[in-house]
């Protein structure tokens, strides 16, 4: 640009004011004004190609978030808020702790085009973005290579990492408490996590406690927890179940993951007590989330007995659930573990639902023996294309109820509750839920129950 030389006389100063004034208009488009009182909604999406490589939002699982909503005028929140990450490619093959891919870029979509995002601009009208670019870092973490130091590291990040499994074993001698983050376990070949504890000594704990609302255990493929199923005294070592999930928390199993030989004498949590009986020998789910995707529950038992050498009916072999917990089972089988038989078959559940929590079943997902706390403030059975079996469904009323005849009363809904305890998420599916047995905790009495269930409307017919 020329230099531009003005003479003016007495007026010229208002007059080279007017000009600067109408040259920094002609230069930049007036910025829309925010309306912070309005708000926009930013939906999530992923390429085929990242959703094939397994890229996810929202680590902390259940349904994937798709959508977010942000005031007019403000920012989107990046990574750390938008929580999109994807597995190292390619996936790591030696044994260590490995940070997930992050974007780098993204973009958003105009009409049937993707065109480039700047992610620090201001957010004026909804949106649909995805990632572009991915950080693409397989390296370790230094000086990571067991299970104990993957979760004490992992509880100093705020961000979810892999930790690959390349040997046979791993040992531990104490509970692993997961406090921080996400920590995904995958194993390379198959490989054994166990918990070892010296016979007579007292309640080992977990082996896994999973507590807060940003905490999140994955078990992936060729992942076994095995509790070395302790026999060797006539009254097994106390231990709490394999996992405790709580406060919160996620813990999710899938294809290729196992949990076996697990002897609980009472999983040693209940309500915040930690002396309690109830429970289960594999997942105790408190205040948190359970997902099974897949993988497999089997030959756990909780040992438990009373008083009177009798055991505690509300509890499981494998899974049990309160506090508003929820049981998302999808995939994968529960089978095979046990409480004790001499309550009859109403004594074996693999799955204890207390009346204070939620379960879904979908998929092709296979349980044993399912016990759900059928009281006045029952909970619901969710099905969502449940293409599985369910080989027993008992119904437990607690100890103010003498006769297991008022299982049926507040299942069908006839006696201080709103209706049956199945309802669909979309699709019932066509799978098979067979009755068991109707028992009261108060008498330990038995009514096997001889009528089928409709899975469109919950009915016993």
């Amino acid at each position: 640009m020329k230099n531009l030389k003005i003479i003016f006389g007495g007026g010229g100063v208002a007059l080279v004011f007017a000009l600067l004034a109408l040259s920094f208009a002609s230069c930049s488009d007036p910025e829309t004004e925010a309306d912070p009182t309005k708000s926009h909604e930013i939906s999530l999406e992923f390429s085929s190609a990242d959703e094939t490589a397994g890229a996810f939002y929202n680590y902390l699982g259940g349904p994937q978030k798709t959508t977010l909503t942000i005031t007019e005028g403000g920012i989107l929140p990046g990574n750390g808020g938008l929580g999109a990450y994807k597995a190292p490619t390619p996936f790591p093959s030696a044994q260590g702790l490995y940070p997930y891919q992050k974007p780098i870029k993204w973009e958003y979509k105009e009409g049937n085009s993707w065109k480039d995002l700047n992610i620090d601009a201001k957010v004026m009208t909804e949106l649909t973005i995805r990632p572009k670019a991915w950080s693409n870092t397989s390296t370790a973490v230094s000086g990571v290579s067991t299970i104990q130091g993957a979760v004490s590291t992992v509880n100093s990040k705020s961000e979810p990492y892999i930790f690959v499994l390349a040997g046979t074993t791993q040992t531990v001698t104490s509970s692993l408490d997961l406090k921080g983050s996400g920590l995904y376990i995958h194993g390379n070949s198959n490989t054994s996590i166990s918990l070892t504890t010296a016979t007579g000594t007292k309640d080992t704990g977990a082996l896994f406690t999973i507590s807060g609302s940003t905490s999140s255990l994955i078990l992936g493929n060729n992942i076994t927890l095995d509790g070395g199923n302790a026999k060797t005294t006539p009254d097994p070592v106390k231990k709490a179940a394999a996992i405790l999930v709580k406060e919160g928390a996620v813990f999710t199993m899938k294809s290729g993951s196992t949990i076996t030989n697990f002897k609980s004498n009472g999983s040693g949590f209940f309500n915040n007590n930690e002396n309690a009986a109830f429970g289960a020998a594999a997942v105790h789910v408190d205040g948190a989330t359970f997902n099974m995707e897949g993988g497999s529950i089997t030959s756990n038992e909780n040992a438990y007995k009373d008083s009177s050498n009798k055991p505690l009916s509300a509890s499981a072999g494998a899974v049990y659930a309160e506090s508003s917990g929820r049981v998302n089972l999808t995939g994968g089988s529960i089978k095979n573990n046990k409480v004790d038989t001499s309550l009859a078959n109403a004594g074996t559940n693999d799955v204890y639902i207390t009346n204070s929590t939620f379960l879904t079943l979908g998929k092709n997902v296979e349980i044993g023996q399912v016990c759900i706390s059928a009281t006045t403030t029952h909970r619901v059975i969710t099905l969502s294309d449940f293409t599985g079996t369910v080989a027993a469904l008992n119904l437990r009323v607690g100890t103010t109820d003498s006769t297991a005849t008022n299982a049926q009363t507040y299942w069908q809904g006839s006696t201080g509750s709103t209706g049956p305890q199945i309802t669909t998420g979309g699709t019932a599916g066509n799978g098979t839920i067979t009755m068991g047995y109707y028992f009261a905790a108060k008498n330990n009495d038995v009514i096997q129950i001889s009528k089928t269930l409709n899975l469109a409307t919950g009915s016993l017919q």
